[in-house]
């Protein structure tokens, strides 16, 4: 005779065993519309429009064919953080290079805020709240006020009803557009009780920066990424910067060889050549100032922009609008699930042509009618 056992009940290790506050947080992704055969029209990522000059892409690629692919690049890209201080006029001490922007908030919020608290504005970067949860805050948002205006006392109340060890806020606002006031961001850094995380990943497009704000606050951590008018996404680099004792300490969270020996060798190359971005950043805010007119001649309400591209408010449901005209080949990005935006679409800014195709399918979708 034979005997099954059944095996002894053991307590689930996988999915129960992560973080309450993990499991609480949705994963970041593009929602993916059934699109049309053929060329997509890709205005839903906030990429450059255009690519690097193949000369310098040659001279990059002949320059890695050098290197031994099978050797660890340099721990803390030096070669790196010095091109990024002669760039933007900081010494490269003050720099710490970093897996794109993104792993450069999550060192900001490991190293000020892990069990602790972040306070941030909202809506804001969809990330910020996602990474400094992975980095074990608690995150407090605080609403923007009226026209995405930065509420500075209700930010830096918050703070201090939480005790937050961090303050996150985006300037350029992502995906609202605006800057936020200068004298706002400038209450928050002087009434902050903990550090100020400042995004600033459209600094090329906008008229205010907060980079010499550092000298005079050594709270204030800069963040920074290559993949807007650098033209460089596919390189995924980002930086902080921040006084130099500051620096020194996230570069204890940062993880060493962050950055591949592509990008090493890429962003020093790149760096040099701020002729190139700035044409870019010409070319890019035209096409802006012209794709915003055709918006409100259609009747859409259009936000004001110191970015690579444009919210607004098509006047139908978003959603709808969203996935007509992803049928048609032109891919937006659907940004109504975010606080105060149920009725927005956000269009990042292309070449000409692609410009083009996502009007002219607007101007469509928008006579087909309800």
């Amino acid at each position: 005779m034979t005997t099954t056992c059944s095996p002894p009940e053991i307590p689930d290790r996988g999915v129960a065993r992560v973080r309450s506050d993990v499991r609480a947080l949705r994963a970041y992704c593009l929602s993916a519309p059934v699109v049309a055969a053929g060329d997509l029209v890709r205005l839903h990522q906030n990429e450059a429009p255009d690519d690097w000059p193949e000369d310098l892409k040659r001279e990059i690629a002949d320059r890695l064919a050098t290197l031994p692919w099978h050797r660890y690049p340099a721990a803390r890209a030096e070669a790196v953080c010095e091109a990024l201080g002669r760039m933007q006029g900081t010494p490269a001490a003050m720099v710490a290079a970093a897996a794109g922007s993104n792993e450069a908030l999550a060192a900001a919020f490991a190293a000020f805020a892990a069990r602790g608290t972040v306070v941030m504005s909202s809506p804001t970067y969809s990330m910020a709240a996602i990474l400094a949860v992975g980095a074990g805050a608690r995150v407090v948002e605080v609403p923007l006020g009226p026209g995405f205006a930065l509420d500075a006392g209700a930010l830096l109340r918050a703070a201090r009803v939480h005790r937050a060890e961090a303050i996150y806020m985006a300037s350029p606002n992502n995906p609202t557009g605006g800057a936020l006031a200068p004298e706002a961001v400038a209450e928050v850094l002087d009434g902050a009780p903990g550090a100020v995380v400042l995004d600033e990943a459209y600094w090329e497009f906008a008229k205010t920066s907060w980079l010499e704000s550092i000298h005079a606050h050594p709270h204030l951590v800069v963040v920074r990424t290559f993949s807007k008018a650098l033209a460089g996404a596919g390189l995924r680099v980002g930086w902080i910067t921040a006084q130099a004792p500051l620096v020194a300490e996230l570069l204890k969270v940062l993880l060493p060889y962050n950055l591949n020996v592509f990008a090493q060798v890429a962003v020093p190359v790149l760096a040099a050549r701020r002729d190139v971005a700035a044409s870019r950043v010409r070319a890019i805010v035209a096409e802006r100032d012209r794709i915003g007119r055709a918006l409100l001649a259609m009747g859409a309400c259009v936000y004001p922009s110191e970015t690579n591209f444009l919210l607004f408010e098509p006047g139908r449901p978003p959603a709808e609008v969203h996935r007509k005209l992803a049928e048609r080949g032109v891919l937006v990005r659907d940004v109504s699930a975010a606080p105060s935006l149920a009725a927005c679409l956000r269009v990042s800014i292309g070449a000409g042509a692609d410009n083009d195709r996502f009007l002219g399918a607007l101007a469509d979708v928008l006579k087909e009618g309800p």
